[in-house]
This record gives C-alpha cells, structure tokens and sequence, in this order.
C-alpha cells in the first residue's frame, strides 16, 4: 500500500519543494527558512536531520554569503539576522547530500523575499564552488526539467 504526500505548495517565501530518495521511489519534502532580527551568524537547524543534511545546510549558507552579490543580497543582512532552516516531520529521521541546492534555494529566497514557484521540486547536492547535479521536476504534473548544471570556476 502506497500513500501519497499531499503537496502543499509554495506560498511564502523562504518555503522550497525538495525531493528526496527513498527505498520504494522518492518523496517531496519541504525546507522552509525563516529570518529573525538578531546579532547575526546564528543557525538554527529543525526537523530531525542527519550530519550530512546538517553539513550541507552549513554550506548552504556560506555559499549564498560567500556570494551574496550574485543573488543581490546586501552583505548587512548576514549581520543583523539570525537564521532558521526548518525540515518539517521531525519524527522522520532525514539525512543525505541531495537537499543541497533545496537549502540554497530556500535561504535565497528567505533573504530576498522572493517566493519560488510553487510547482517546482529540485534536489542536488552543492560544492563550496559550484552547484552539481541539479534536477528539476515540476509538480503535480511531474514534467521532467532536468537541468543538469555546472557552475565552473572562474579562473
């Protein structure tokens, strides 16, 4: 017997669809970031996550700071905000390298306010350089969107 996640949607910012790996096919899993005014450089982390979710979501954050330009975020707001990254179900243990690009989404999208499509899922993992192995899917249609991206370094 299968049971479907319901999906849920995107409706503020700082919420991102993630898709994760599972013994019987895969699920839908949301990361949700929050901001609240602080002395800055604090991350709280939520939901029952494993170390390499906890690593990558570490890694997340020094990415986007490391290159806040690129996503138009003002370096201040790393200073005067505290972080919250928030993986709902905390019974469910979550673990694994592909909620990478999820994360980075969701602090992105925290930080600028932008919300991010509602029928959208990715997963991948991230590199300190470079984003790896991005895949897409728009949800609940599931159209396939893979996007296979490399960001080279810039020599």
């Amino acid at each position: 017997e299968y049971t479907k996640d319901k999906y849920q949607g995107n409706e503020y910012a700082g919420v991102v669809t993630g898709l994760a790996w599972t013994a019987v096919g895969g699920e839908i899993l949301f990361v949700e970031t929050s901001l609240s005014k602080g002395k800055g450089s604090k991350l709280t982390l939520t939901g029952n996550l494993g170390d390499v979710m906890k690593e990558s979501a570490m890694l997340a954050l020094e990415y986007i700071h490391a290159h806040a330009s690129q996503f138009d975020i003002p370096e201040d707001l790393f200073e005067s905000w505290n972080v919250h990254i928030h993986v709902p179900e905390g019974a469910i243990p979550k673990d694994g390298p592909s909620a990478g690009i999820t994360m980075v989404t969701s602090l992105v999208s925290a930080f600028t306010q932008r919300k991010v499509k509602s029928n959208l899922a990715m997963t991948g993992e991230i590199t300190s350089v470079s984003y790896t192995h991005l895949r897409a899917h728009e949800t609940p249609e599931h159209l396939v969107c893979r996007l296979l991206l490399e960001k080279k370094k810039k020599k």
